[in-house]
Parts: structure tokens; C-alpha cells; sequence
């Protein structure tokens, strides 16, 4: 039964650890999805 609590665990601080990663990102990647914009606009200007 311990083995098993210590996957769980080890599963849910997995998850946690990717959702704060994704928080954190979400600016950066904000922040990219306007650069592409710009270069779309680019692309079209051409």
C-alpha cells in the first residue's frame, strides 16, 4: 500500500510540476504568439 501512496504522489507533484511549468510559459509563449503575428503581417506585406 505505500509503494502505491508513493506513486500517487510522485504522479500529482508530476502534474503539479507541468501546470506550474505551463503558468509560468503561458507569458513567454504570449509573447511569442505576437512575434508570429508580426511575421504573418510580414508575409502578407510582401
Amino acid at each position: 500500500m505505500s509503494k502505491n501512496d508513493k506513486k500517487i504522489e510522485q504522479e500529482i507533484s508530476a502534474v503539479f510540476n507541468a501546470f506550474f511549468q505551463l503558468i509560468l510559459s503561458s507569458d513567454e509563449i504570449k509573447s511569442s504568439e505576437i512575434i508570429s503575428d508580426n511575421e504573418l503581417e510580414d508575409e502578407k506585406n510582401k
